[in-house]
């Protein structure tokens, strides 16, 4: 009923401001409603403006109405490393860009206020004074700026509230970001793809699909619902992080032991990606693996359309493994229903693709194994409607691991809602022993293209890991760098990195907030490499610290926080 009367409204409200667009027209509606707060206080600014009110909205000729168009944190210095990764500890400062819809403002502020549990505003006033109509402004030379508590838990929601206010005008807007975020999306040419630190890809809390952007091409629509690792030696010893047997919750095989990060420019590629897990929380059923995820982009053509994702696995157990397969899980949505979508393989280039039958979009997707020769892919239609198995009920260990062994077992499905799963194996690994598994993923205009990104990829995953383009050895950093520790805030021990590009003698330090020296942790001549050693905070207070690398000429310095 709701829908009818706000149409007609709509109409009335044109005829007397036939000037108005259409976003001016509603703001109209929207700035004159009755506040139903009081009636609703368990919701107060959850409402939206309250409900309709047809004559203010056709009488009251003096509305204003400001909102926001774009948002922006960041983590400059001084206050933060400006790595875009909001972490415990961190001064943060938002820019917005704001516009007024309707009558001019005569001295408008803007203040933001905090409604979570773990910000601190620094600056939350922001004074625009006049503003004309349809001017567009912004706070860029006074943004707001909030700290984060040194205790925010991992992927906390911050979330805040713009209080708008003119004379008698009054108005809201909420806004928000993602503290101590463990997931990053890597975007360093044509294709980008939201990475996490447990083992999925495109989104962090599957089915809600809120924290991250899925998987781009070109900055167009989200093509991925969900994607996932899965490992298995048998279809009763499976660890992933894909949807389980309900459907409705991804399992949770894998810990997180250092936190997806992202290094731009990286030591090889023009963005890199690095993180850590292993399969402890599959309890007793674990296979005993720690996994070292390395991503590579390249900005440059033409290597500017794919992402090499390279996974070291590490028997970390007692006893062999045997008979391993590792696959990536893909549910790909190439319009937002998932209806009309294809995934086949392709026998000649060894690689699983995507695409939309009929067109728009015209992209297509590409997934390809480019370590070895142990291809392995299964095409899923995810209602099971042409003989194979539906992930619609869930995902069984027996169906990832059908998937996941048989070769190319099922090369075809759809058109409809798909996935794909595609693969490698078998493997062995020693006690102690590690092996690379990597992929590739590609996106292009046509399937031609596509076929030529897979075989450029696949030249250049052999580049990286022999080192041979342009004479150097990309094994070793080509910049000097000092990554944030892990974990962070820690008790009573964390993990600090670096990476040297030559022979220097190293200083690595830690300081008090005062600038005394705490802890002495490298000094030393070392070669090119990367490093890392461990902190023990046993024996300090609670509180800030700083860690600072001296190498040559190079000198860096980041936050710790020690919470006991």
């Amino acid at each position: 009923m709701a829908s009818p009367l706000v149409a007609g409204l709509a109409a009335l409200v044109w005829s007397k401001f036939p000037g108005y667009n259409a976003i001016q027209i509603g703001e109209q509606i929207r700035v004159n409603c009755d506040d139903i707060d009081g009636s609703n206080p368990s919701y107060k600014n959850k409402l939206g403006k309250g409900r309709i009110n047809a004559y203010k909205s056709l009488n009251n000729i003096n509305s204003v109405s400001v909102r926001l168009l774009d948002v922006q944190f960041t983590d400059e210095a001084p206050g933060g490393d400006n790595d875009g990764i909001l972490e415990p500890g961190e001064t943060v400062s938002i820019g917005i860009a704001f516009k007024n819809y309707l009558s001019p403002t005569s001295n408008l502020s803007v203040t933001l206020q905090s409604k979570n549990s773990y910000s601190t505003i620094v600056n939350g006033s922001f004074n625009a004074g006049a503003i004309g109509t349809l001017t567009e402004f912004n706070n860029y030379s006074s943004r707001f700026t909030f700290t984060i508590s040194s205790s925010t838990p991992a992927n906390t929601n911050l979330s805040f509230l713009l209080n708008y206010s003119d004379g008698s005008y009054t108005d809201y807007e909420w806004i928000g970001a993602i503290g101590n975020p463990t997931y990053a999306t890597q975007a360093g040419n044509d294709i980008s793809i939201t990475i996490t630190s447990k083992g999925t890809y495109g989104f962090n809390d599957y089915p809600n699909n809120l924290q991250g952007s899925g998987f781009q091409y070109l900055s167009g629509g989200n093509n991925l619902f969900e994607g996932a690792l899965i490992l298995g030696t048998s279809a009763t010893k499976i660890s992933d992080a894909a949807r389980g047997s309900d459907g409705n919750t991804q399992n949770s095989d894998f810990s997180v032991v250092k936190p997806f990060v992202l290094s731009i420019p990286g030591q090889v590629a023009d963005v890199e990606g690095t993180s850590v897990f292993n399969d402890n929380n599959a309890g007793g059923n674990k296979i005993g693996i720690t996994a070292k995820l390395h991503t590579y982009s390249f900005a440059q053509s033409p290597n500017n359309n794919f992402i090499i994702l390279k996974y070291t696995f590490l028997n970390n157990g007692s006893t062999p493994v045997s008979n391993l397969f590792a696959g990536l899980f893909f549910d790909w949505d190439m319009i937002s229903s998932g209806s009309g979508d294809v995934v086949s393989y392709d026998a000649s280039f060894n690689f699983g693709r995507v695409y939309h039958q009929g067109g728009s979009p015209d992209h297509h997707i590409g997934v390809a194994l480019v370590s070895s020769q142990d291809f392995g892919f299964y095409a899923i239609k995810n209602d099971g409607g042409d003989g194979g198995f539906s992930i619609y009920d869930g995902f069984t260990d027996q169906e990832k691991w059908n998937s996941l062994s048989g070769g190319v077992a099922k090369p075809n499905a759809g058109p409809g809602d798909v996935s794909n799963v595609t693969s490698g194996g078998p493997y062995s690994i020693p006690v102690g022993d590690s092996i690379t598994v990597a992929f590739v993923i590609a996106a292009a205009s046509n399937e031609t293209d596509l076929q030529n990104s897979i075989i450029t990829a696949r030249n250049k995953y052999q580049n990286i890991i022999t080192g041979v383009e342009n004479g150097k050895n990309e094994n070793l950093p080509v910049h000097f760098e000092l990554s944030q520790n892990y974990p962070n805030p820690f008790n009573p021990s964390t993990r600090i990195s670096y990476s040297i590009p030559q022979n220097s003698l190293v200083s690595l330090k830690v300081y008090d907030v005062l600038g005394n020296e705490v802890a002495n942790l490298v000094d030393a001549q070392q070669s090119a490499g990367r490093y890392e050693v461990t902190f023990d905070g046993s024996n300090l207070a609670s509180g800030i610290y700083l860690y600072k690398i001296k190498a040559g000429n190079f000198t860096s310095t980041k936050k710790l926080v020690l919470m006991k």
